[in-house]
């Protein structure tokens, strides 16, 4: 599934296409209304909450999970978890981002 998202906060430069399997997790833009979307090559930004995302995504067909509260993380694309320092660390990137203790049961198998 191809998704049309911004490189720009603003939306200065139009939309750019990323596939959504290569979106390693999103989290919130703090001051704003919108998403910051970590994929593989870079990060992109659209409207909207993390919990209209996670509707729209798995609604899509996506596996997508909140791996903490603030975020939400494409779960094939997961590599390992550090369940000492919960951390979520992803396929084809050095980027990680935190996971809360109560969610780390979802990686048993991970």
């Amino acid at each position: 599934m191809i998704l049309q998202l911004t490189k720009h906060k603003t939306g200065e430069g139009g939309f750019c296409e990323v596939d959504a399997t290569d979106i390693l997790y999103l989290e919130p833009l703090k001051t704003e209304d919108r998403v910051v979307i970590h994929a593989i090559d870079g990060e992109y930004y659209m409207p909207g909450t993390l919990k209209y995302w996670h509707i729209a995504l798995t609604s899509s067909g996506l596996q997508f999970d909140f791996v903490d509260r603030n975020s939400l993380a494409y779960i094939p694309n997961i590599a390992r978890i550090d369940k000492k320092l919960r951390t979520v660390h992803f396929n084809r990137s050095t980027k990680y981002c935190t996971a809360s203790v109560g969610n780390l049961s979802i990686f048993d198998n991970k």
